[in-house]
């Protein structure tokens, strides 16, 4: 896990968790009733995923962020694809990092790529 703003992320790989630790009374609300602790508790997560072009994505469902989803074009509400450092750099609270304990085997990978390219994104 790396703490609060990470600048790298060349050590992210497919199938790694990103959390998140918003500061808005939503996130607040979510620690709140899931016995997190507000402003530090993870309160969104995201999984990373390669698009059918081959980049790294995050792949969440969110109704807060108003980027533009990688995918779409356009920002909405849902299950959407950003890049990882343009979240970072627009997110208000502490992002986390979650690496998988190992690397995917091939076939893992692949049955995650089908995966998150099926989640209905609006396009």
């Amino acid at each position: 896990m790396f703490g609060y703003r990470p600048k790298a992320t060349s050590t992210i790989q497919p199938g790694d968790i990103i959390g998140f630790s918003g500061e808005s009374l939503i996130s607040d609300f979510i620690n709140i009733v899931t016995y997190g602790v507000p402003r530090w508790g993870i309160s969104h997560v995201g999984i990373m995923g390669e698009a059918k072009d081959g980049r790294l994505l995050l792949f969440e469902s969110t109704t807060l962020d108003g980027l533009p989803c990688e995918i779409a074009g356009s920002p909405f509400n849902g299950t959407q694809a950003h890049s990882l450092e343009a979240v970072i750099k627009a997110y208000q609270g502490k992002v986390w990092h979650y690496p998988l304990c190992r690397t995917l085997y091939e076939n893992e990978r692949q049955r995650l790529t089908l995966s998150v390219r099926k989640m209905p994104i609006s396009v």
